[in-house]
């Protein structure tokens, strides 16, 4: 039988959630992206790293957006190979309403700042009716 140290990184996914964007969860959202990427194989480094990634980009959409603005719930979908774990985050936003982009959230600010130390790429997107962020990490098998 394997062990968890013995999957390959990138073992378990596609997998998606949907976490609530009210800060009384941010600890949660932290530990459900943290233990994601060790079931998909990362080593724990990699794991605390995207774990604080998620906490930054929802730190930043709590404290940046207005509650009657915010979105209420965040998609979540974890994906990649056995060399990279995504992370893409999403949100609709309102028929009418403009949204406040990922990008003006999490592109050159303390915040943005942060999530490049913690992960290898972030690439934002936006449409009529969803903002959407991608943070990519190259993952270490546990040793």
């Amino acid at each position: 039988m394997a062990t968890h140290a013995e999957k390959p990184p990138g073992a378990g996914l596609p997998l998606t959630c949907t976490l609530s964007t009210h800060e009384a969860l941010v600890d949660a959202a932290q530990a459900v992206a943290a233990r994601t990427a060790e079931l998909a194989g990362c080593a724990a480094d990699d794991a605390d790293k995207l774990g604080a990634a998620m906490r930054t980009a929802l730190e930043a959409l709590i404290s940046q957006v207005p509650a009657v603005r915010r979105p209420r719930e965040l998609e979540v979908a974890f994906g990649g190979t056995e060399r990279i774990l995504r992370v893409d985050l999403s949100y609709d936003t309102a028929p009418g309403a403009d949204g406040i982009p990922f990008e003006q959230l999490l592109g050159e600010g303390e915040a943005g700042q942060k999530l490049r130390g913690l992960v290898d790429r972030v690439e934002f997107g936006r449409d009529a009716t969803r903002q959407s962020c991608r943070l990519t990490r190259q993952i270490k098998r546990p040793r």
